[in-house]
């Protein structure tokens, strides 16, 4: 597959909600442990208005986003790393701040079918950890008609040994399957498409995967109509930010996944300890990697 757009998280967060409860607009050089100060003080703020200080979904390992900065998935010998003290920093951090009220428990996400952008753009929270995506629903006011003023900061760091700025990511590819009857003319349109569309494609509030094409004319219509400050839409653009992804890329990395929705889902509700959670998944992922 070749890749043709990608997204990078930023954490998005309502200006005028800042304003009006006097805090402090999220640095682009912040940490995870200031990040819960802020969240801690936006929840504080908008308590009796129903507002979270912030929001963090229920994809699977979106609690890693942060953590994979400093995680490591596999041990040196390839086993599950699950006990990794980053991934259990991150696992502890999200269930405290869904129990402490400062952002939606995910629970309460599965059970209303609460959604990024409809959460955020609705005025329900003062900050969420998003994709680039969310520029283009930004950009459909029929959809989403928000009133508000949006920045963007770049993803805390883990903590202070992490250098920044920080972003996770991810990315769609365009392939060929082995039986088409016309690979040379799909290569054609491939090629055509990641190396001529880069405009396309970021008109639709998506990045585009061909850098060449990079250009402050490409921020300009990236944010056109989302009502995102270009300043801001840079921070996407932006060649000297680190990535990570929180995706399990290696042995099993699909059941790795898997194994770890089922398992930390029932710690999030409150149906089983830490311990108990990190225990499960070691035993099945390593079960998994011995049958390869």
């Amino acid at each position: 597959g070749i890749p043709f757009r990608a997204t990078q998280t930023g954490i998005y967060y309502n200006k005028d909600m800042f304003d009006q409860a006097g805090v402090a607009y999220p640095s682009d050089d912040w940490t995870l442990d200031e990040y819960i100060e802020t969240a801690r003080k936006m929840a504080e703020w908008g308590k009796d208005q129903g507002i979270y200080g912030t929001y963090t979904h229920t994809y699977a390992n979106e609690w890693a986003t942060v953590a994979a900065q400093k995680g490591e998935w596999y041990t040196a010998d390839g086993k599950c790393n699950i006990k990794d003290p980053a991934w259990q920093t991150a696992l502890e951090t999200r269930k405290m701040l869904d129990d402490e009220g400062t952002q939606m428990p995910y629970g309460q996400i599965v059970a209303v079918k609460a959604v990024i952008n409809s959460s955020f753009l609705g005025g329900k929270e003062a900050m969420v950890n998003a994709g680039s995506w969310l520029v283009r629903d930004m950009k459909n006011k029929d959809k989403f008609p928000f009133d508000f003023n949006v920045g963007v900061a770049y993803l805390p760091r883990f903590d202070e040994t992490v250098e920044g700025p920080r972003s996770n990511y991810s990315c769609s590819v365009l392939g060929i399957p082995e039986n088409s009857k016309h690979k040379e003319e799909a290569w054609r349109f491939i090629r055509y498409y990641v190396e001529e569309c880069s405009n396309y494609i970021a008109a639709s509030g998506n990045l585009p995967t061909y850098l060449p094409a990079y250009n402050d004319e490409m921020v300009n219509i990236f944010c056109e109509g989302s009502g995102l400050d270009v300043e801001y839409g840079k921070k996407f653009f932006d060649g000297d930010v680190k990535l990570t992804t929180n995706k399990i890329i290696g042995p099993c990395g699909a059941q790795y996944m898997q194994i770890g929705k089922e398992e930390i889902e029932q710690y999030f509700n409150g149906e089983k300890t830490l311990e108990e959670t990190l225990d499960n998944i070691e035993r099945r992922v390593n079960e998994e990697l011995a049958k390869q």
